[in-house]
């Protein structure tokens, strides 16, 4: 069972503040601060004389508890969420006339292979709508793991089936789930990628991605065979150095308790919305494990109820014209109630 009061304990920001916008950003833990401190002194002490230790397997290690990943030497880890793509399409054996679907083609065309056409799917994403895109000329599909729009989960099982019906590479961003709950879908996603510094709770810089590269469609190259023999695509030494200390820290806490405390933070903040004169977005379906939860008033501006939530102390999110607060492991349900007294508040206001 998790003890939230030690995990607050390495969370600094939580005596003073309620933090629910980890969807915009996650806190780096003090252990991880404290490693990367003794970093930088180090290189101020001793230069590049100074010894720092190997972080790059380490850092596999844990990545793969908290991806559910069997093979961490199939774990990568890069500087950002572009230079995994950018490496991942370069991977890819194109045909002629090959498309890409995906969520958010402006993040994708900037590294689409030349005669490889990027559509857009349409918002939500349904099976439905993957039906009426998806052909024979489709060579990858790539979502997020949460619509962002309306922050609930996509059908990822069944995505991913209409996916290899037509014999194409299934690609989730598991930015918003990764580090707070887990994917058991590894026969069914062919790469998994993670910024770290979400739910993960790493430093900007790092992104991690898995997989086999069995499918067909991948072409052997240098890249792939010098991951396999435990080499990165290099994100530098302070950010490995901190994602080190969260990710070890994370797994010893366990992935379903981090989820169980989440589920019973969001069953209470969900039943205080749905109480008051606020409308609930998502998640509606009580099974849905986004750790996000969306809402609005027709009556108040989103910003007015954020700037009114941080003069309480309480930090929160917005995206597409809905306030967010997004849940981890180290919020408790007496953040939870004073969160929903202050929205109160903004209501008699």
């Amino acid at each position: 069972m998790l003890n939230v009061s030690a995990v607050r304990e390495n969370m600094p920001v939580t005596r003073e503040w309620v933090y629910l916008n980890t969807g915009e950003g996650g806190l780096l833990p003090g252990r991880s601060a404290r490693s990367m401190t003794s970093f930088i002194r180090s290189r101020t002490t001793s230069g590049t004389e100074g010894r720092i230790p190997d972080y790059q397997k380490r850092v596999r290690r844990h990545a793969a508890q908290m991806l559910n990943a069997v093979d961490l030497f199939r774990i990568i880890a890069t500087r950002h969420q572009a230079d995994s793509i950018h490496f991942l399409l370069k991977c890819i054996r194109w045909k002629n006339n090959g498309t890409i679907l995906c969520q958010n083609s402006e993040l994708i065309a900037t590294h689409c292979p030349r005669g490889v056409a990027c559509v857009q799917l349409p918002t939500p994403v349904t099976a439905e709508s993957l039906l009426e895109e998806i052909d024979e000329n489709t060579q990858l599909v790539f979502v997020s793991s949460i619509d962002l729009n309306t922050g609930s989960m996509l059908p990822l099982r069944q995505l991913s089936k209409i996916t290899h019906d037509v014999g194409a590479l299934f690609m989730v961003d598991a930015s918003y789930t990764a580090g707070a709950a887990t994917l058991d879908m590894q026969d069914e996603i062919d790469i998994l990628i993670s910024e770290g510094n979400r739910w993960l709770l790493c430093p900007d810089e790092i992104c991690f991605v898995y997989s086999t590269f069995k499918h067909a469609y991948f072409k052997p190259n240098n890249q792939i065979r010098s991951i396999e023999h435990g080499q990165d695509l290099s994100p530098q030494a302070l950010p490995l150095a901190g994602s080190y200390h969260s990710l070890r820290w994370l797994a010893e806490q366990e992935i379903e308790s981090i989820q169980a405390h989440i589920n019973l933070l969001k069953t209470q903040l969900i039943a205080g919305i749905a109480e008051s004169d606020f409308d609930l977005v998502s998640p509606r379906d009580h099974q849905d494990i986004t750790p996000m939860v969306y809402f609005k008033h027709q009556n108040i501006e989103v910003q007015k109820i954020r700037d009114s939530l941080r003069g309480q102390k309480i930090v929160s999110g917005a995206f597409n014209g809905c306030n967010v607060l997004s849940l981890h492991l180290f919020n408790t349900p007496l953040e939870i109630d004073r969160t929903l007294d202050a929205l109160s508040e903004i209501l008699l206001t």
